[in-house]
């Protein structure tokens, strides 16, 4: 269905490499850009075979690169990789988007046809991050969860 398209993910976590691996299994080539030590998920318990579940769950079908973007050579490379592709996806804060060049200005600024996906908890312009615990805790439902501390994080089922 989008085996013409191609996405750069510079995302983290969850929301954006799961919306890229969605795209992936869609037919879309995939490059997830990864900081030089590899995405932080690869190092979380769990790891099977070498690779962390989690990491594999929500990253797979996808091509790696592993650029350092706080250097002048990784932001070089990644604007390489940005005039190539149809789109850019990240999840980044906005004023570190702004530095490493991942804000829609730069990204148009090298290929004036990109398609920009910046995933918020809270919208393009608050430099806030946006977990589930931090809304849980915002809403009220960490408060009413545990029985030893109150503030537990609330399990997924």
């Amino acid at each position: 269905m989008l085996r013409n398209l191609k996405i750069l993910d510079c995302s983290r976590v969850l929301a954006g490499p799961l919306c890229t691996q969605t795209l992936s299994s869609l037919g879309a080539r995939v490059i997830k850009v990864e900081p030089p030590s590899g995405d932080l998920t690869r190092r979380w318990k769990g790891s099977e075979g070498g690779v962390e579940a989690y990491f594999g769950a929500v990253n797979r079908g996808k091509e790696s690169v592993l650029l350092d973007l706080k250097g002048t050579s990784g932001r070089s490379q990644l604007r390489g990789l940005i005039k190539e592709c149809d789109v850019v996806v990240h999840n980044y804060l906005p004023s570190v988007a702004s530095k490493l060049g991942l804000d829609y200005s730069s990204c148009a600024a090298v290929n004036p046809k990109i398609i920009h996906a910046s995933v918020s908890g809270y919208g393009a312009d608050v430099n806030e991050p946006g977990y589930d615990i931090i809304a849980s805790a915002e809403y009220g439902l960490t408060s009413c969860t545990g029985d030893v501390a109150p503030g537990v994080k609330p399990g997924v089922a």
